[in-house]
């Protein structure tokens, strides 16, 4: 079993998925798994013929789940299609999405008033 990984600074937003394949051939290429790893986002890929998928571990900061996907169609490892494999696309790419936003975000402090509230009384009050 082939696995590379590479380094990350932030463990907050990598996550681990799995695809399936219709072509496991293409598991076995020589170059399938430096090809996937060689892109930006890819941290681990591991091939598994016998389940007939790819464990896939990427940061959202660069890659969503839809992109990874693409990358493996361009490896060769054509994935499965239909309806219920659209609605998981579309569900693991909202997933991924929310995860990027929630690590960007920047949450305000419940001891500190917002923006433009000065704290000042308005006029003609006590």
């Amino acid at each position: 079993m082939n696995t590379t990984s590479k380094d990350s600074g932030d463990m907050s937003t990598i996550v681990e998925r799995v695809f399936q394949v219709t072509v496991p051939d293409a598991l076995e290429l020589p170059d399938f798994v430096p090809y996937l790893t060689a892109k930006q986002g890819i941290l681990d890929v591991v091939p598994d013929t016998v389940q007939r998928s790819v464990r896939v571990r990427y940061d959202v900061r660069h890659v969503d789940f839809a992109g990874v996907q693409a990358m493996l169609n361009q490896a060769g490892a054509a994935l499965p299609e239909g309806l219920w494999q659209r609605l998981r696309t579309e569900w693991l790419v909202n997933l991924d999405n929310n995860l990027r936003d929630n690590a960007s975000s920047h949450p305000a402090c419940c001891s500190r008033p917002p923006a433009g509230a000065g704290g000042h009384r308005p006029r003609g009050t006590a």
